[in-house]
Formats: C-alpha cells, sequence, structure tokens
C-alpha cells in the first residue's frame, strides 16, 4: 500500500522548496499554526505539494499574524487542491 502511494505522488526536484526544518515542520512549535505535512516540493503551478503553498508564502508565514495565517488556511489554501 505505502510503495503504490509513493509512486503515485508526482516529484518536481528541479523546483524543490528551500525550506528550515522549522517551516516545514508539523510538530509543536511556537507557530503552530501550520498547513505543512512535512512533503516539501513545489509542483508544476508553483504550489507545494504537501500544504498548497507558494515558495513565497511559505517564505512568509512565519512573520504572519495568527488571522492571517487562518485566513490562508481556511479560504485560501483549499481552492488550490488539484482540479
Amino acid at each position: 500500500m505505502l510503495a503504490s502511494l509513493a509512486r503515485s505522488v508526482p516529484r518536481f526536484d528541479d523546483t524543490s522548496c528551500s525550506m528550515t526544518a522549522a517551516d516545514c515542520s508539523p510538530g509543536p512549535s511556537s507557530n503552530p499554526l501550520s498547513p505543512c505535512i512535512g512533503i516539501c516540493r513545489l509542483d508544476a503551478r508553483g504550489y507545494c505539494i504537501g500544504c498548497l503553498r507558494t515558495g513565497e508564502e511559505i517564505a512568509r508565514w512565519r512573520a504572519m499574524p495568527d488571522d492571517e495565517r487562518l485566513r490562508y488556511m481556511r479560504d485560501v489554501l483549499p481552492t488550490r487542491k488539484s482540479p
């Protein structure tokens, strides 16, 4: 099952995110509001395949106030799911 799942996840190694462990860590942190699930690669549209954020959004995430992060997680990111 796990092997078939791994094969179905597209890999775009030439557009990999350059994030620190703190940016993509799904565990507890000082900024726990994060959609990151630890699958950190950008797809052909420029969205992370794990959390659907753009590279710019990932870079700004730690500086965003909680209300803006919540807005992204509730309103913006769900609209980016693959058609």
